[in-house]
């Protein structure tokens, strides 16, 4: 008895992984990640614009769906680019990037994203660090996922405003799978979204982010950074086979 009620407890209290696998790496036990899931549901859910909580839920629930998402990017030359050479695109680790695309005509897809990034205040370094996730490679697939979601609202052409953000949340769930994006993109309505947007987002643009999210092309596998920058928004669009969000008053 003494030694199962050992194996329960080193189960439920001992972290998965003895050291840390990566810089940011903050190794957790079940018992934690339990807490962790808990409190980032809830904060989540009334918050969807708290960047730590949505990360750290992702983080903490995401492994199988960031499994998938590595199975995909694999299949393809650009994910399997990606994941051998790391794009970051962090200013303070990529200046050079920001340079370049600040100097890239605004109809171009890194001129597209420059202004987004910039007239809306954005820095790439202001997402979260990765903290939870037990395995090294799946850590930077939840980075590079950060790090393109504002490709998401470029080729949606959606602002980053709360009723946007849900339904990029909803484009993302198509294509990754993963829990937290389903959950705000379920949850956060009820709390943030006024009766006319719910039904215009359970009536015009989940359909739109369900057909895109199935039939445009995996978005995780795609190099933005090495092969779309300078290429008309309209015609990355057309390659990738991404239809632009519905227009709207609402969002």
């Amino acid at each position: 008895m003494s030694r199962l009620l050992k194996a329960v407890g080193d189960t439920l209290f001992s972290p998965s992984v003895n050291k840390p696998l990566y810089s940011t790496h903050y190794p957790t036990s079940l018992f934690q990640k339990s807490v962790i899931i808990a409190g980032s549901t809830l904060i989540s859910a009334f918050r969807p614009l708290r960047t730590d909580m949505v990360g750290a839920l992702g983080e903490t629930t995401g492994v199988q769906a960031l499994e998938y998402v590595r199975s995909q990017m694999v299949l393809s030359k650009q994910g399997n680019e990606i994941l051998k050479e790391r794009p970051n695109i962090d200013e303070k680790v990529n200046p050079q990037f920001w340079e370049y695309i600040s100097t890239l005509p605004p109809d171009t897809f890194g001129g597209a994203y420059y202004k987004f990034m910039s007239s809306n205040g954005f820095i790439a370094s202001e997402r979260p660090p990765v903290r939870f996730v037990d395995d090294e490679e799946l850590a930077y697939i939840m980075f590079r996922y950060r790090q393109t979601h504002d490709y998401f609202h470029v080729l949606a052409d959606l602002p980053p405003s709360v009723y946007a953000e849900i339904i990029v949340k909803w484009i993302e769930f198509f294509q990754t799978r993963l829990p937290m994006t389903l959950l705000s993109g379920a949850a956060a309505p009820f709390t943030q979204l006024t009766f006319e947007q719910q039904k215009e987002l359970a009536t015009v643009f989940i359909p739109w982010a369900f057909d895109t999210g199935r039939n445009c092309n995996f978005l995780m596998s795609v190099y933005f950074e090495k092969y779309y920058l300078d290429k008309p928004v309209e015609q990355v669009r057309k390659e990738l086979n991404f239809k632009i969000a519905p227009r709207s008053n609402l969002v």
